[in-house]
């Protein structure tokens, strides 16, 4: 059956991003949850959105591999992109006034990408969270940071692409990227299917969560997991006639 095959799949390629064998026997309860036979469509309603025939969604989840590569298949990139994962807030006074910290994800990602930078010698362009754990804790610098406001992957990386091309009269080819190890296969898949940039995982692997995070999705691999396929299977475009789906 098309769900037994797109079951497949998504194993396959939620392996390959590092997520728990309890997070992907989640994926695959909820995905038979959801599932509308009558239209044969997964249908998500709530705080997700989602509604795609399975036949879209076929040959749509590939393998991917996010193992860091050696630092010979990266010394040549133009930069380091450093991509969030959450972050905390916190209330002060009687007032209840709240400030933006950036919570212990980012701040292990941060770490990662001044050890990535001090390793590769390259600039490092990162979202604003991981640039404010980086000055709160580290002794390194981002060499360009996103404003200081909510914003998609693919925004942060037109604000990388924007920067890059002002300041250096040109685009990037080739990136080292420094994500959340179940975050950074989406990255990887946008830097190269909407961008054509030649991305690669470099650096120590950072998979823990932080349960205090205001977004439910980075608390846990069983959020994350959920929010990351309905994001991603959104992205699925019907296939034209004779051909594969679009990406």
């Amino acid at each position: 059956m098309p769900i037994d095959k797109l079951l497949s799949d998504l194993t396959v390629h939620y392996r390959d991003r590092g997520f728990p064998e309890s997070a992907l026997s989640h994926l695959q309860s909820t995905i038979r949850r959801k599932f509308d036979r009558a239209s044969d469509s997964l249908v998500f309603r709530g705080d997700l959105i989602l509604e795609r025939k399975i036949e879209v969604l076929l040959d749509h989840f590939h393998p991917c591999d996010c193992s860091a590569v050696p630092k010979g298949k990266i010394a040549d990139a133009d930069a380091i992109l450093a991509f969030s994962f959450g972050y905390r807030n916190r209330t002060h006074g009687s007032g209840g006034v709240e400030s933006r910290l950036p919570g212990l994800n980012n701040r292990a990602l941060a770490e990662i990408a001044v050890q990535v930078k001090g390793s590769l010698k390259l600039p490092l362009f990162t979202q604003f969270e991981i640039a404010d754990a980086i000055d709160d804790y580290t002794d390194g610098v981002a060499d360009y940071t996103t404003p200081r406001e909510d914003m998609g992957k693919i925004q942060a990386i037109k604000y990388f692409l924007d920067h890059q091309k002002v300041k250096r009269d040109r685009m990037f080819k080739k990136v080292a990227v420094v994500a959340h190890q179940h975050h950074i296969g989406r990255c990887l898949i946008l830097l190269r299917e909407d961008f054509a940039i030649q991305a690669y995982p470099y650096g120590k692997r950072y998979s823990a969560y932080d349960p205090r995070e205001c977004q439910a999705r980075v608390t846990s691999a069983r959020e994350c997991i959920i929010s990351d396929f309905v994001s991603m299977a959104a992205r699925a475009k019907s296939k034209p006639p004779g051909g594969r789906s679009g990406k």
